[in-house]
């Protein structure tokens, strides 16, 4: 029968063969017809006695290597064996792809495969194989079905109908005789050459000399092939080829100008690279849905209707594109739809988010690309519950599943610890190496005192939070409220933990649920993983990382939930540090160390409450020790609830002790016929105050006359607001007050005090000084305006917490409150309060991923930049090695906001005296300087809580890199009675 493949004559092919025939030599390229060299007749395959070895003169003559057949040892050799195969080559047509001319030559590297001892030569093998040509009529018939190609070498993209003649390609492969092993390790050099005749009828003769290398076991054929480049149609390629593969080559117009370039291109297959501009095009219609969901919060719904229109823009200015085109080659008797199916080229291509239309494909999409760790949603138990159903509207009893979304802990600190940027965050070298300066948990006495430290001392010290959030409006207030438990790591220094994107979620829980199954139900799938990860975890590097939960934080409320203490303030005993009462707490300005709970004393009292044969008994022993439960926290190694809650300065001094101490002041001040200031005045000076830019975000809100003079009266302010408001109120109203008056003594005793809480890092010395200053205030107070509130009763532990886990500002929940925002936007972009929990979590889920695959550490951002010569700066002596500097405006680095001519930083310190530079130029290239004009520190002013300065000398610059400034801030200076003064929120080193 006659093979529909081949260009065969008359003579036929066995039925028993054919198949063999078929499969052997067309199968591996689709649409691709195979040129047997004899035309794959019976004549041509007789002299060889069978097809095996017929397919392995075939395989060695195409692919310049044997088959897997067993070639005849016996065969003798010859000096060398030439074969000729003759292929139909078609004429292309002016309009189509130039074909290399004479002036084109090609060079061949060609690492061969291990020569055999007895190379390809068969006794029957004839010396060259017939040559056929085809008729004009057979080249119109084969241009038809689309076969255009030349075999294993060149293919062409497009012929032309006009060609009625065709060109004869003679490929000559020369073989060298069997070389010896001396010869065989010596370079061969390969050598292909073409040329071309003026005639149509021309031949392009190759002759290729094989390059032996001894492999070990594994063939590879690589073909390099330079190009002095003239004409267009070539294409760069370069791609390994397998043994026994097919391969073509993709022409493409390059340009329309002459040049000599050299073009190097391998065998390479149009689908993969038709694959990769389609993910190319995916992958950015990917990011854009990520960037609608993930931080634009936009509903689901809102996306996927973006998605549509976006794939109608595409059509329409596709369309538009191509009447364009259309237009323009009209003159030339072109038509694009002569060339392409438009209609469906344009359908196609308008199919940019083809796979990612559907949230579950999105999902799907996201989480193979970013490694999404998914969260999971852990099965508390079930209650009977009476409930309405929204479609009938009858109440029923119900069974209802309890559950917790849990973001598994174990594979995201695996993920985070294999991040290039970990050890940069986490590097020790972060901290002050000075062991007299606290800004660690490293610095404080548990630290040194424990043995888990002592025998890991690179161990990850975790901070473990839990608060409670409402995620919706007033109007659905605590019928949504969540409890959300949330971490971050000591290991990292505060400039890099301030970050928002490096607080992760642990879990998130409805409070209906929390309070139907307990806390300790919850904290089970949290606790399983710490307590795996205390005895520690394989990282990709081979070492073991020791983890350790070193505090939980919260608000009150939330960590005598976590820590089973009596929850609110009108218990008898509301203090966790100490066992004073309710009268004690009122009264105490000190700390008293024969009060203060210990493990063992706590132990009894747990032993106690569970030994309780009645309810009565319970609730007594409970009022006693001011306790509920023994915390399921306490089966860690290395938790206790009795070292390991740790005070948080927000809510005890910012949401506790100033709006209270502030709230008294103001109503002093204001009462009486001739008080010292009135409210509208107050309201007035806060509106017209001088706020720089670092001190808009939290400017103070309007204080009313019923807020101070209510009994239950609050200031309304935010806690970042009452700091603000506490820092500058010294400044504004300190004119209008007398320096001795006790009421403003007392109030500037607590900012003291607050501002040295409030340091990321303070000496040792400090301590005691604040010590002093807690008792004093508390005795100004309670003399001034009567009993103490509890969160003024914690201020008494301070000292002593300072000194066992270092300064309080790092255990601060203030960038924990800022995360609940997060979630509270992503609650109201869903949009649906079923299962919020497992939504929110898989939202967050999705953004720690992506976060995850960008550097932890944020580049710096620039403003407007120049470049200019430094032999016309005013600082051109104090930089060398440079003739051009690039200046910007302002940069933000770190999260903090430089602008040249508004900010002043820390640059020095003296005497308990800061000294101030105001920020002049701010250097981004060749490095970040700041070029800085020194200010004179006069004194510090205890009235009004400020420094003042004098800038005296306006040309004296100088330079300073970041990372020797003083503090992770920038500060501003405000002219009062023409004095120029600088607050500082903290205490800067242990200055004033």
């Amino acid at each position: 029968m006659l093979c529909p493949l081949c260009p065969a004559t008359s003579a036929e092919i066995p039925k028993e063969e054919f198949p063999s025939h078929l499969s052997s030599f067309h199968r591996q390229r689709k649409g691709c017809k195979i040129y047997c060299p004899s035309g794959g007749n019976k004549a041509c395959l007789a002299p060889y006695g069978s097809t095996s070895a017929y397919l392995n003169h075939f395989y060695k003559f195409h692919h310049n290597k044997p088959s897997s057949s067993t070639f005849d040892s016996s065969t003798p050799s010859s000096e060398s064996l030439v074969e000729r195969l003759v292929l139909p080559v078609p004429e292309p047509s002016p309009k189509g792809l130039s074909r290399p001319d004479g002036d084109r030559s090609v060079e061949v590297e060609n690492q061969s495969v291990r020569e055999v001892k007895n190379p390809v030569e068969c006794e029957s093998l004839p010396t060259q194989c017939p040559s056929t040509s085809l008729a004009g009529d057979r080249i119109e018939e084969l241009e038809n079905q689309g076969l255009s190609e030349l075999q294993h070498l060149i293919e062409f993209e497009a012929l032309s109908s006009q060609c009625s003649t065709s060109s004869q390609l003679h490929l000559e492969v020369e073989r060298p005789k069997p070389a010896t092993v001396s010869e065989q390790q010596q370079s061969v050099p390969v050598e292909y050459s073409s040329t071309r005749s003026p005639s149509p009828n021309c031949s392009v003769n190759c002759v290729n000399e094989t390059e032996s290398e001894i492999t070990s076991g594994q063939q590879q054929l690589v073909e390099r092939v330079t190009v002095p480049y003239k004409y267009e149609g070539l294409a760069q390629r370069k791609r390994p080829v397998s043994n026994y593969e097919n391969n073509d080559l993709e022409w493409e117009d390059l340009s329309e100008k002459e040049c000599l370039d050299e073009v190097e291109f391998a065998f390479h297959s149009r689908a993969k690279s038709n694959s990769s501009k389609e993910e190319s095009v995916l992958s950015e219609a990917a990011d854009l849905v990520l960037f609608l969901r993930d931080l634009a919060s936009v509903p689901q719904k809102a996306v996927n209707g973006t998605v549509e229109y976006c794939e109608k823009i595409i059509k329409t200015q596709l369309s538009q594109f191509s009447t364009l085109v259309n237009t323009a080659l009209a003159p030339r008797n072109i038509q694009l739809t002569d060339v392409m199916d438009l209609p469906a080229t344009i359908e196609g291509c308008a199919k940019a988010f083809t796979g990612i239309k559907t949230k579950s494909q999105q999902d799907t999409y996201f989480k193979k690309k970013y490694n999404v760790i998914k969260p999971l949603r852990v099965f508390l138990g079930s209650q009977l519950k009476r409930k309405r159903k929204r479609i009938s509207g009858v109440r029923e009893t119900l069974l209802v599943e309890n559950n917790v979304a849990y973001n598994p802990t174990i594979p995201f600190l695996e993920k985070i610890t294999k991040h290039p940027d970990w050890k940069r965050v986490t590097c020790p070298s972060n901290f002050s190496p000075d062991k007299c300066i606290l800004d660690s948990f490293m610095k404080g006495e548990r630290y040194f005192n424990s043995e888990f430290f002592n025998a890991h001392p690179d161990a990850l010290r975790i901070i473990l939070y839990y608060d409670e959030f409402d995620s919706c409006d007033s109007s659905k207030a605590g019928k949504h409220k969540q409890g959300g438990f949330y971490m971050t790591f000591d290991n990292m220094h505060p400039k890099y933990r301030s970050n928002l994107e490096l607080i992760s979620l642990v879990a998130l829980v409805n409070s209906t649920t929390l309070k139907d199954v307990g806390m300790d139900m919850v904290l089970k799938p949290i606790l399983e993983d710490l307590k795996k990860l205390e005895k520690g975890f394989l990282l990709p590097d081979g070492q073991i990382l020791y983890v350790s939960v070193i505090a939980v934080i919260g608000d009150n409320l939330g960590m005598h939930a976590l820590c089973g203490f009596k929850e609110g303030f009108t218990a008898n005993r509301t203090c966790h540090h100490c066992m004073v009462d309710l009268h004690q707490l009122r009264t105490t300005t000190t700390e008293q160390e024969n009060l203060l709970r210990n493990a063992e004393q706590y132990e009894k009292q747990v032993k106690n409450m569970a030994a309780a044969t009645t309810k009565k008994r319970k609730e007594q022993l409970s009022s006693e020790y001011g306790l509920n439960r023994d915390s399921c926290l306490n089966e860690l190694e290395t938790f206790s609830v009795i070292t390991s809650v740790v005070a948080d300065e927000m809510h005890d001094i910012w949401e506790g002790s100033m709006p209270n101490q502030v709230k008294k002041l103001l109503h002093h001040l204001t009462r009486g016929e001739e008080p010292a200031i009135t409210l509208d005045w107050l309201n007035g000076a806060l509106s017209d105050f001088d706020y720089e830019y670092s001190e808009m975000r939290n400017k103070p809100s309007l204080i009313r006359k019923s807020h101070i003079e209510e009994e239950d009266g609050k200031l309304h302010q935010s806690s970042a607001q009452m700091w603000q408001l506490a820092t500058y109120l010294p400044l504004i109203l300190g004119p209008h007050v007398d320096d001795d008056g006790k009421h403003w003594i007392n109030f500037l005793e607590l900012v003291e005090i607050a501002r040295i809480v409030s340091a990321p890092s303070m000496p040792r010395y400090a301590i005691e000084y604040l010590a002093d200053i807690v008792e004093s205030y508390l005795t100004g107070y309670i003399a001034h305006y009567g009993d103490l509130i509890p969160k003024q009763h914690f201020l008494v532990h301070y000292p002593r917490l300072i000194r066992l886990n270092g300064p309080i500002s790092l255990y601060s929940c203030m960038r924990m409150e800022a995360f609940h925002r997060t979630f509270k936007r992503e609650a109201y972009s869903i949009g649906n309060y079923s299962a919020l929990s497992a939504s929110l979590s898989n939202k967050h889920a999705l953004h720690q991923a992506v976060v995850l695959s960008k550097p932890l550490v944020s580049e710096m951002e620039y403003g407007p930049k120049q470049k200019v010569k430094l032999s016309g700066t005013a600082y051109w002596n104090l930089l060398v090695g440079t003739d051009e500097v690039v200046e910007s405006l302002w940069v933000k680095r770190l999260g903090v906001t430089y602008i040249s001519g508004r900010c002043l930083v820390a640059v020095g310190l003296s005497d308990f005296i800061v000294k101030f530079a105001r920020v002049i130029h701010i250097v981004v290239w060749p490095e970040l300087l700041f070029i800085c004009e020194e200010a004179t520190t006069e004194s510090f002013s205890h009235h009004l809580s400020a420094f003042e300065i004098k800038r005296e000398n306006v040309h004296a610059l100088k330079v300073f890199k970041p990372t020797e400034l003083l503090g992770h801030s920038v500060f501003h200076s405000h002219i009062f009675d023409e004095k120029e003064f600088i607050v500082t929120k903290y205490c800067i080193n242990g200055s004033f």
